[in-house]
């Protein structure tokens, strides 16, 4: 009998994943001179509708902006565009204030191979000790939540 993977390590991978996107999304050092950017990461917690999606999220933060990497299978169809995100403080289940909306941020546009990367993205959220992220369907419904990512400090 073949062996398949479980959840847990299928998370991993696209965790692990997701951090080499990150660390390959620009050489420019989003932190700016003189500080060393923090990272957070999750994975993706889908809603029920949407029970297939896994993933992954990345966050490196720097004192003027911020770079982010996302792994993702089984995410739908986004439409024309690309998939709108938020950022939040706290976590998914108990969410604090908007860090980000939607139209703060760009559209999350899939590669084949479900990943997507931005880099310099101006904002400042060195005050954030947690965040969710959370994923939308698309443009058309901006506000219907797909999946939502915890992002702890890498390592906390």
């Amino acid at each position: 009998m073949r062996r398949v993977p479980s959840m847990g390590v299928r998370f991993v991978g696209l965790l692990v994943c997701s951090v080499f996107v990150l660390a390959g999304c620009d050489d420019s050092d989003p932190s700016g001179p003189g500080s060393e950017p923090e990272t957070f990461v999750g994975l993706f917690e889908p809603t029920a509708a949407y029970d297939d999606l896994v993933g992954s999220a990345a966050i490196s933060v720097g004192d003027e902006a911020f770079s982010v990497a996302v792994a993702i299978q089984g995410a739908p169809a986004a439409g024309s565009g690309g998939q709108p995100w938020a950022l939040f403080e706290g976590t998914c289940t108990q969410t604090g204030g908007l860090l980000m909306g939607p139209d703060d941020l760009p559209l999350i546009t899939l590669s084949a191979d479900g990943e997507w990367g931005a880099s310099s993205i101006e904002g400042n959220l060195t005050e954030a000790q947690s965040m969710a992220l959370e994923l939308r369907l698309s443009t058309d419904q901006p506000t219907t939540v797909v999946a939502c990512a915890n992002l702890q400090p890498e390592g906390g």
